[in-house]
C-alpha cells in the first residue's frame, strides 16, 4: 500500500512539474508594437539648429510627446523666446512624421512668471486620443501598414520607389477633412483618408524607411496674380542622388474627372513655384535643382534619331530636361525607345541618366 502511495504520489509530482514547466515556455502575449522612431526620423530640423540649448529643447519635445506628458517645461535666460521654442517643435514634429498622436496647430507655448533673469517656458501638447493604450493599437496598425508597403517596394530603385508611394498615395487616399483627426499619416495609410497634411506625413515616413531623405514643406496655394493669399497648404521634398526635388501628393491626386497627375511628381522650384509659395520662416529648405525653366524639346513628331541629335546639342550646364509630345502614340514610341534615349543621354553627359515618365502630360523627364 505504502508503494502504491508513494507511485502515485511521485507521479503528482512529474506531472505538476511538466505543467509547470509547460507554464514557463508558454509565449507570452506581446504589446502591440509601433513603429521604430529610427526608420523613419529625419535629422534636416534637427541640424538646422543653432545652439546646445536650442538642442536640448528639441530632445525635451521628444521625450515628453513619446511619453505623452501634458507639457515640456524648459527654464531659459532669454525673454519672448515662445516664438522660437514653438518654431524648435515644429521641426521636431515635421521630424518625426509618425508621431500622429499629437496635433501640431492645437500645440501652446507661454511663458511663466520669471525669478529674476530665469525665464521658464512651458509647451502645452494637445494629443488625439487620451488613452496610452489606444495610441499603442494605432501605432501598431500604422507600422502593419508601413511594414507592407516597405515589401512592396522591396527591390526597386530609390527613383522608383518614391515613384511607386506617390502613385500609391495619389490613387487611394481620399481628400477628406470629415474624419476626427484627418492630418496624419496614421489617417492617409490605414484609414485611407485625410488632408494635404496626411499625405505628406506619409510619403515622408514611407521614403525614410527606404533611406532617402525627405522633408515636409511648409507654405501656401500660389493663387493667379492680384487674388488673396491662397489656402495654408504642406508638399515635399525627396532627394534622389544629389539632388533634392518637389513632390505634392495632395494636387496631384487621382479625381473623378482625371488619373493621377504627374505635373507634381518631381519638379524644381520654378516649376512648383507656379501654384506653391515655400515659407521660409520655418526654415531654409534645400535649393532644388533646375531652379530656372528646363529645357525642353517639344515632339510634335516624335524620332529616336531628333531625340539623340538634341542630346548631343543640348545646352551647357542643364541638369535636367524635358521631352513634351504631341501625341500619346508618339508618348508610347519614346518609352519603347527609354533604353536607348538614356545611353544617348548617358553619353552625351558622361552620367547615369534617371528618367521619369508622365502619361497624363505626355512628358518625359530626364535628370542627371
Amino acid at each position: 500500500m505504502k508503494k502504491k502511495r508513494l507511485t502515485c504520489l511521485l507521479l503528482t509530482l512529474l506531472l505538476t512539474a511538466a505543467a509547470l514547466q509547460g507554464c514557463a515556455q508558454a509565449p507570452q502575449q506581446q504589446e502591440p508594437q509601433g513603429p521604430d522612431y529610427g526608420l523613419y526620423e529625419s535629422d534636416y530640423g534637427f541640424l538646422t539648429l543653432k545652439n546646445d540649448e536650442e538642442r536640448a529643447i528639441y530632445n525635451g519635445i521628444g521625450e515628453a510627446i513619446e511619453n505623452m506628458e501634458p507639457e515640456f517645461v524648459f527654464t531659459s535666460d532669454q525673454a519672448h523666446y515662445e516664438n522660437r521654442i514653438y518654431n524648435i517643435y515644429c521641426r521636431w514634429y515635421r521630424d518625426h512624421p509618425i508621431c500622429f498622436w499629437v496635433k501640431m496647430e492645437s500645440t501652446k507655448v507661454f511663458e511663466n512668471p520669471s525669478q529674476g533673469d530665469a525665464h521658464e517656458y512651458q509647451l502645452t501638447f494637445f494629443y488625439t486620443e487620451r488613452d496610452k493604450d489606444t495610441v499603442a493599437r494605432q501605432r501598431s496598425e500604422l507600422n502593419d501598414r508601413l511594414d507592407a508597403l516597405h515589401a512592396e517596394a522591396d527591390g526597386l530603385t530609390d527613383s522608383e520607389k518614391v515613384r511607386f508611394f506617390y502613385d500609391y498615395l495619389c490613387k487611394y487616399v481620399v481628400y477628406t477633412d470629415e474624419l476626427r483627426w484627418d492630418q496624419s499619416c496614421y489617417n492617409s495609410l490605414v484609414k485611407n483618408k485625410g488632408v494635404c497634411s496626411g499625405y505628406a506625413s506619409a510619403l515622408q515616413a514611407l521614403c525614410l524607411r527606404e533611406g532617402i531623405p525627405a522633408l515636409q514643406v511648409f507654405g501656401r496655394e500660389r493663387l493667379p496674380h492680384g487674388a488673396d493669399p491662397g489656402d495654408n497648404h504642406i508638399w515635399n521634398m525627396v532627394q534622389l542622388e544629389e539632388n533634392w526635388y518637389y513632390l505634392d501628393p495632395t494636387f496631384g491626386r487621382k479625381r473623378e474627372d482625371r488619373p493621377v497627375n504627374y505635373e507634381y511628381f518631381l519638379r524644381s522650384h520654378a516649376e512648383i513655384n507656379k501654384d506653391h509659395e515655400v515659407d521660409q520662416s520655418f526654415c531654409e529648405y534645400p535649393k532644388a535643382p533646375m531652379d530656372g525653366e528646363p529645357a525642353t524639346l517639344k515632339l510634335e513628331d516624335y524620332s529616336l534619331a531628333q531625340v539623340e541629335d538634341y542630346l548631343r546639342s543640348r545646352p551647357e550646364g542643364e541638369n535636367h530636361m524635358i521631352l513634351q509630345f504631341a501625341f500619346e502614340e508618339d508618348f508610347a514610341a519614346a518609352e519603347a525607345d527609354l533604353a536607348s534615349i538614356k545611353e544617348a543621354a548617358k553619353a552625351s553627359v558622361g552620367r547615369d541618366i534617371s528618367t521619369y515618365s508622365h502619361p497624363y502630360t505626355k512628358r518625359i523627364q530626364l535628370s542627371w
